[in-house]
């Protein structure tokens, strides 16, 4: 079955390649096309933002309208992101050198986190307030290795490995937007948590830290051969394989220290997440912030429903079988009348 789903990867890949490579056949090495690429994806993220702000009249709050208008592009970014992501996973040209390979599937997905998180950034500083230093150090944090991964042409692979874990986002948004439209109390809300806590495990606690982390720091650790594929899904054989040749590349040392520092520090908050899910899961804390017996009507019970726009079009609308909470709309009524 593996081994199925593997060649049909495989095959993925080598079409994704093929296609990105005839309207951009200069992707992997012109640093023009990379920046053109970003920046038309900045353009279309920030874009999204800005109408969702403008077309919905019913976030009558600052933190939800910005709450809301940063996850619709986010939404869009995690699905293209997670999909280049995998894809490029099982390239296997990619893993031919692990520190030089690239792919123009692999460097497309690149140019798309650089440009929503350069979108992402400016949208943190407009709303530093409700983002605080925590995204600003996480939009930094994330630009920087994939920037500079473009720039010198060097460990595509690690940028591609990273993308994979923008698959759980999918989900965090999902749940986040029916938090926000009102869709939290029922057993299909309860169905998107638990598609949420089983792919973060997986893609963040089982591939990065299980998979890839290992890989990763027996590769800066000395494990690299030129020329000899190295992929994470051949730790066997390279296990076994002989690095007296070990070569040393163009890529400065402190490229190898900077993203091993990198990777282990996100297998760190992973970790952080993944029990602060747990315990909320056991009961053990942290479960809302609603107290018990408190009846006392808050702005936020004054929702009366979401705008259907071309940007939540794909996102919100599959949401909508998912039944509101009673009450949802009479305010609006009321005040009609």
């Amino acid at each position: 079955m593996l081994a199925v789903i593997s060649t049909q990867m495989q095959a993925l890949a080598s079409s994704s390649n093929i296609l990105i490579a005839s309207f951009l056949p200069d992707i992997e090495s012109n640093h023009q096309t990379q920046a053109t690429v970003a920046g038309a994806f900045f353009f279309i993220f920030t874009a999204m933002y800005v109408m969702e702000a403008l077309l919905q009249p019913s976030l009558d709050t600052r933190a939800k309208r910005h709450n809301w208008c940063v996850r619709i592009p986010s939404q869009y970014h995690a699905a293209l992101v997670s999909l280049f992501g995998w894809i490029a996973f099982f390239d296997v040209s990619l893993w031919e050198d692990p520190v030089t390979s690239s792919s123009p599937s692999a460097v497309f997905g690149s140019c798309i986190i650089i440009g929503y998180m350069a979108a992402d950034l400016i949208s943190v500083f407009v709303n530093f307030e409700d983002e605080g230093f925590t995204f600003l150090f996480h939009a930094i944090a994330t630009l920087c290795p994939y920037c500079m991964s473009l720039y010198t042409g060097n460990f595509i692979t690690y940028t591609t490995s990273a993308m994979i874990a923008e698959t759980s986002t999918l989900w965090l948004n999902a749940r986040f937007l029916c938090i926000i439209s009102k869709r939290a109390s029922n057993a299909l809300f309860e169905l998107v948590q638990l598609q949420f806590f089983l792919v973060f495990i997986f893609v963040r606690i089982v591939v990065a830290m299980g998979f890839l982390l290992p890989w990763w720091l027996k590769l800066a650790g000395g494990a690299y051969v030129k020329g000899v594929p190295n992929a994470p899904f051949e730790l066997a054989e390279l296990a076994s394989g002989d690095f007296a040749n070990f070569a040393k590349t163009d890529a400065p040392g402190w490229w190898w220290v900077f993203l091993t520092f990198n990777i282990v520090a996100m297998c760190c908050l992973n970790s952080m997440w993944a029990v602060g899910m747990v315990k909320i899961a056991l009961g053990l804390g942290g479960g809302g912030d609603k107290k018990k017996g408190s009846k006392k009507k808050t702005k936020e019970d004054t929702f009366t429903g979401m705008n259907i726009t071309p940007f939540n079009l794909l996102v919100y609308v599959p949401l909508m079988i998912i039944p509101q909470e009673k009450g949802v709309g009479k305010e609006s009524s009321k005040k009609k009348r």
